[in-house]
């Protein structure tokens, strides 16, 4: 028995798969993201809208694109400067050599647009189409999380994936969630701070300290007070001083300090004597550690005892080594441990020993 039936001939399979193929880029085409130039504003102006510089101080183009859809990521091939979003959409600035913009919108991979740009500024108003249902649930939400950071002190830069995005006062306008990049706020001399995006609270200001680093260089200002002594005399005495200078890897201090008090001696009380020192050094400040500072120079002391039963007065002149180690915090805070090496009375010896806080700026 001879079987009968249709035999599909080989230009056939080839119209049907061409078909398939039409159909499936079809439909794959109707998934894409696509961009359009709104040509109805061509007489927009740059001047009618806030005027951004880069890095290099030059007026940043502005790119606006119609979108309602909120976390959007933007990228150019010579960074992103400003990023605002609103009910109109989003305000992009860019550097004006910028020739491609890239942007992620969530759910679906990055996208890059071709800016025919003559290297001026410019403002290029474009027209994002994105299937709706291919957009991720949890960016549905057609309010945008926005946050402001201020830091103390101010004129913080900040950095999002090592790209600075700006300084603070800032406030950021993306779409925070578990997967956004740290935040990275940083300021010469200052400890840099790290913020997950995840742990913000939306709408609201946030207000950072900066830590000075123990390296930081600057002008100081210390007060100390130091104890004295002399056996020959049987006394001692508190001494009051002042240093100011500059600090850093290498620097440089000037202190004064003396005290004027009456002593009395505690085996003869008729054996009274007034005491005046008056005091002063010059030195340096070298670094030992990142956290210390050598404190060495060299000073002139002025003592004077007038003793009061005969009414006589003693002089005793000399230098002295002024010798201590000046220890740096994570703050402006310093903190002194010094001793003095005096030369008086044709001795050398260590006759004095102080402790002060200072506050470097």
């Amino acid at each position: 028995m001879k079987r009968t039936g249709h035999k599909i001939s080989f230009s056939g399979y080839i119209f049907i798969l061409a078909i398939s193929l039409l159909i499936l880029s079809l439909n794959v085409a109707g998934q894409d993201i696509k961009v359009l130039d709104d040509k109805s504003n061509a007489g927009v102006e740059l001047n009618d809208f806030e005027q951004v510089r880069d890095v290099n101080g030059e007026i940043c183009t502005l790119v606006i694109i119609s979108s309602r859809i909120p976390g959007i990521k933007f990228y150019s091939n010579m960074g992103v400067e400003k990023v605002v979003y609103d009910s109109t959409g989003y305000k992009v600035w860019i550097p004006a050599k910028s020739t491609l913009l890239k942007f992620v919108v969530p759910g679906f991979p990055l996208y890059e647009h071709e800016l025919l740009s003559d290297g001026n500024p410019t403002v290029w108003i474009l027209i994002l189409i994105v299937p709706e249902r291919e957009i991720a649930v949890e960016y549905q939400d057609p309010e945008f999380n926005k946050v402001t950071i201020e830091t103390y002190p101010a004129n913080g830069l900040v950095f999002e994936e090592e790209r600075l995005i700006g300084e603070t006062p800032i406030s950021l306008t993306h779409f925070f969630n578990e997967s956004s990049p740290q935040i990275e706020i940083k300021k010469w001399g200052y400890k840099t701070e790290v913020i997950n995006p995840d742990t913000l609270e939306v709408n609201r200001n946030y207000t950072l300290n900066f830590q000075k680093l123990s390296h930081q260089k600057g002008i100081f200002v210390m007060a100390n007070i130091g104890q004295t002594w002399d056996f020959s005399l049987d006394y001692d005495a508190p001494v009051y001083g002042f240093s100011t200078g500059y600090i850093g890897r290498l620097g440089f201090f000037g202190s004064f300090g003396g005290t004027k008090y009456i002593h009395h001696d505690k085996y003869d009380d008729e054996n009274t004597r007034e005491v005046r020192i008056i005091k002063f050094s010059l030195g340096s400040l070298i670094a030992l550690t990142k956290s210390s500072n050598i404190h060495l120079g060299l000073g002139y002391i002025d003592k004077e005892i007038r003793i009061v039963e005969d009414d006589q007065t003693v002089e005793d002149k000399g230098v002295f080594i002024d010798l201590g180690l000046v220890f740096r915090t994570n703050s402006p805070l310093l903190i002194l441990l010094q001793s003095d090496i005096y030369y008086l009375g044709k001795e050398l010896s260590p006759n004095g020993v102080s402790a002060g806080l200072g506050w470097a700026f």
